[in-house]
């Protein structure tokens, strides 16, 4: 109980701080309906156009 109370703090820590890179929370609830959604996620990500801000790939002058 006190390992599964941890992860969930650490869950709300991580989403609180880096929410604005999440594109979907997937909560393990049901391992059935968390695994299709996992599947589905994957599939749009493959299929779908991604993209990054150009710094993450370009230099920029101060580099």
């Amino acid at each position: 109980d006190e390992d599964f109370q941890e992860m969930e703090e650490a869950a709300r820590k991580m989403e609180s701080q880096y929410w604005q890179y999440f594109d979907q929370v997937i909560i393990n609830d049901e391992l059935q309906d968390s695994c299709a959604q996992l599947l589905t996620a994957v599939r749009r990500s493959q299929d779908e156009p991604q993209w990054v801000p150009a710094s993450w790939i370009r230099p920029t002058a101060e580099s």
